[in-house]
């Protein structure tokens, strides 16, 4: 299938957004936009905010904590708990039903602060493009007066 080369565009990135909201698979959500499935992945993971977790209440989240009683990071055994819906298709936790008593870090996708992010990053790539064709032209003028 040929795919769509070009920028994301807010509609676009609307819905990725509406699909993770939706639990759809990144394939389905390449699909319903033109893109490539790494497109989306990228997309998601590139411009999701993390929320972390509070660890107030429970500062370790090792699988083994029953096991080793008081887990510390520094344990060899130390793993933590991860989240299938996550961690997979659509790897955000919009709209999760378990959100409430998940105590895991959360991402977060949003379509209008990930066009922004994108429109900033965009900018700045420019501005960086423009001075070092200015540091050429001034180095090729103190070279050959």
């Amino acid at each position: 299938m040929k795919y769509d080369n070009t920028h994301l565009t807010l509609q676009e990135r609307q819905i990725i957004q509406k699909g993770i909201e939706s639990r759809s698979s990144k394939t389905a959500i390449a699909q319903t936009i033109g893109k490539d499935p790494t497109t989306v992945a990228k997309e998601i993971r590139k411009h999701s905010d993390l929320k972390r977790r509070n660890a107030f209440n429970q500062k370790s989240i090792c699988i083994h904590l029953k096991e080793c009683h008081g887990c510390k990071r520094k344990c060899s055994r130390y793993q933590e708990e991860t989240c299938s819906k996550r961690d997979r298709s659509p790897s955000a936790c919009n709209c999760c039903p378990n959100m409430a008593k998940c105590h895991l870090d959360k991402y977060f996708y949003n379509a209008n602060f990930a066009h922004e992010k994108y429109r900033f990053d965009l900018v700045i790539v420019e501005k960086v493009a423009i001075l070092q064709k200015l540091k050429e032209m001034i180095s090729q003028i103190f070279l050959f007066p």
